[in-house]
């Protein structure tokens, strides 16, 4: 199975300057794309548009949770959202639905953006990434390889 990250170099849909993205600087999503992703991926969705934004205040929600639940347990939430093991249950629906935010069946059906100098300020400290990958809105943040001393 290919993964959406190894497709970004050769299948970006965009590449933009991270002052271009529409997020504010404490703003982990791309909530616009989220959103999209959540209508594409789940039949309950399309024909009701207040359901995707069910959806994002829930994965929001997860985000916030570090605070109550530690990064470990909200990290492991979020993944498991991300690889679509989290159910939900819609107002207007009678069961819990299966939740999809990526697309790992047809890769390069996901939003795909590039991103350079991305600033994110949780707060009062700024962090600025030379290089985010954003899979449905959702970041990617890769770093460069350390380097290995050569032992000669």
């Amino acid at each position: 199975m290919t993964t959406p990250v190894a497709l970004y170099l050769q299948d970006a849909h965009t590449i933009r300057h991270g002052v271009e993205l529409p997020r504010q600087l404490e703003g982990v999503l791309l909530t616009d794309e989220v959103m999209a992703a959540l209508s594409r991926l789940n039949p309950v969705i399309p024909d009701h548009p207040a359901r995707a934004e069910e959806g994002l205040s829930r994965l929001r929600a997860v985000l916030l949770s570090v605070t109550n639940d530690g990064l470990i347990s909200s990290n492991q939430e979020m993944v498991d959202w991300l690889r679509g093991f989290k159910t939900h249950k819609f107002v207007g629906t009678d069961k819990y639905e299966p939740v999809r935010l990526i697309d790992f069946d047809e890769p390069r059906s996901n939003s795909l953006i590039v991103s350079t100098e991305v600033t994110y300020r949780p707060g009062h400290e700024e962090r600025r990434f030379d290089v985010v990958l954003w899979v449905s809105g959702f970041p990617e943040r890769r770093r460069p390889r350390s380097r290995r001393r050569c032992r000669g």
